[in-house]
């Protein structure tokens, strides 16, 4: 049982605001984030420079139909759990008994399907990596309802928890060894399924809830709201996913890897942000339903700070490919520098997305946004396959296209939500673009400088980050301003209790806090 005196599931207690817990709850998912995007970069170097490309692009094709079918498995029913005003014990053992039978169903499918699957990439070797990593879709369906429950009460802390801790014992304490070992490819399969088991038992200690099967929910609603998120779910994964089946299929697995750690390279730290930022202004947003004027100035503060936190590393990292490759894993993954560029370009195009999802699902407007990213899905397929005639670098300055397209379709539809015009969008971008210009332009000059003194790569990757972070801190406070008189002001001054002490300051900027 769940501990509860009645079916019903009581909202969190009266205490600190909506804002201060959201706050909170970023803190910790930033805090969490920071640890996890540090570890993966650090342990993906490693494991790269001891597997080499072809591993990562076995794994690779795995992943894309574990995380396809992991969608289909959640059935937007977490979301829902999430979005829900209040919830009973019978709604949550419903939704578990649900997400466990999809599971199961995916796991024996996958199992069997596995050689057609490889036969499309022309791999027949991925068949028993589909088949390891197809008992991921068990433990990440089981992981869904104690994840959700703590995403509800904006209990981020124990997330990152359960997330940095797993990560690091599958990883770390599983995967380097056996790659070290010279396991291959099964070093990879084996941290993952490691880190899934162990994340799972984290999150239920952290929250847990009934396990005994439940055929009808308490409420009303759940499959309607449900199918609308996954179906906009699959579309963001269609168009995340298209380029890695695309590459796999038509260049094969050796430039398949080349391909997936330049993406994982810029995706995973924009990937973390993102989910992170998502995951508390979800619950958020679903709270201030009707208020459209905290609405729009909590988008466009979101926007102003996913831009000045990711355009600037991003023009920074498309300014200097070269140094940043050869520099983190080596001369043998040259292959991977031109490439570079087009992906660090695109990421921040769809890391400004970050804001729209959780508007669209926490005002139970999910339509309007699912349509347009059908419709992107579409094109990007049809872009992609017709790029991949040509070459992978064509492909990949075919993504930029897309996601600046898709960016301009889908930021539409949240200006529409929140009654904003794309004037207030460009004056809430402005700055960040100023600053990444700026940063990009002085570390591609110093670089150039390095490069032609013959500075060894590490040495040049360690300037460039020296240079463009102080390059950001320099712009940043140049412009405290510009940067504090509009929406992120008003943010920050909803939030000034709980600040850190140094950061307070910063708001007695005359007109810094509308």
């Amino acid at each position: 049982m769940m501990g509860l005196p009645s079916d019903r599931r009581p909202e969190p207690r009266p205490g600190p605001s909506l804002a201060e817990r959201s706050f909170s709850a970023l803190k910790w998912n930033y805090m969490g984030a920071l640890v996890r995007v540090l570890s993966q970069l650090v342990i993906g170097i490693v494991l790269a420079r001891l597997l080499g490309p072809e591993p990562f692009g076995l794994v690779a094709i795995a992943w894309v139909v574990v995380g396809f079918g992991g969608l289909i498995a959640d059935l937007g029913f977490g979301s829902a759990l999430v979005q829900r005003k209040d919830i009973h014990e019978r709604d949550v053992r419903f939704v578990f008994t649900l997400l466990v039978g999809m599971g199961t169903l995916l796991f024996l499918g996958v199992v069997a399907t596995a050689p057609l699957i490889a036969a499309f990439f022309r791999r027949p070797d991925a068949v028993p990596v589909l088949r390891a990593l197809a008992v991921l879709f068990i433990f990440q369906a089981m992981s869904q309802v104690p994840a959700s429950l703590l995403r509800r009460a904006l209990n981020f802390r124990a997330i990152q928890t359960a997330q940095v801790f797993s990560y690091l014992a599958g990883f770390l304490g599983l995967g380097v060894p056996l790659a070290y070992l010279d396991f291959g490819v099964w070093s990879l399969v084996g941290a993952a399924v490691a880190q899934s088991v162990l994340n799972l038992a984290l999150l239920y200690r952290a929250s847990p809830h009934a396990l005994r099967p439940c055929f009808s929910a308490q409420q009303a609603g759940f499959f309607r709201f449900g199918s609308n998120v996954t179906l906009s779910n699959l579309a963001n994964f269609t168009i995340s996913n298209t380029d890695t089946a695309v590459v796999g299929r038509a260049f094969g697995a050796s430039d398949l890897g080349l391909y997936n750690r330049a993406l994982q390279l810029v995706n995973t730290p924009m990937n973390a942000f993102m989910s992170n930022l998502q995951a508390v202004l979800f619950p958020a947003y679903a709270r201030a339903q009707g208020d459209v004027e905290g609405l729009r100035r909590c988008y466009l503060a979101s926007v102003g700070v996913i831009g000045l936190l990711l355009l600037p590393p991003y023009l920074v990292l498309a300014a200097v490919p070269e140094t940043v490759v050869l520099g983190l894993y080596g001369e043998k993954w040259r292959a991977a520098v031109p490439l570079l560029v087009p992906l660090a370009i695109a990421m921040p195009l769809n890391g400004l997305l970050a804001a729209t999802g959780p508007l669209s699902m926490g005002t139970g407007r999910v339509e309007r946004e699912l349509y347009r990213q059908a419709l992107i899905a579409v094109i990007m397929i049809l872009a992609l396959c017709l790029a991949s005639l040509y070459s992978l670098l064509a492909l990949s300055w075919t993504l930029v296209l897309v996601f600046l397209l898709r960016f301009i379709l889908v930021a539409g539809v949240a200006l529409y939500l929140v009654q904003a015009r794309w004037t207030e969008l460009w004056q809430a971008l402005r700055l960040g673009i100023l600053l990444a210009l700026g940063c990009a332009a002085v570390v591609r000059l110093l670089d150039a400088l390095a490069t032609a003194h013959a500075v060894p790569p590490v040495a040049r990757l360690a300037l460039a980050g020296l240079c463009g972070g102080a390059g950001w801190a320099a712009g940043a406070f140049l412009l405290r301003r510009q940067i504090l008189g509009g929406s992120i002001g008003w943010l920050l001054g909803k939030l000034q209790g709980r600040l850190p002490g140094f950061l307070k300051p910063m708001l007695a900027v005359p007109g810094a806090v509308p």
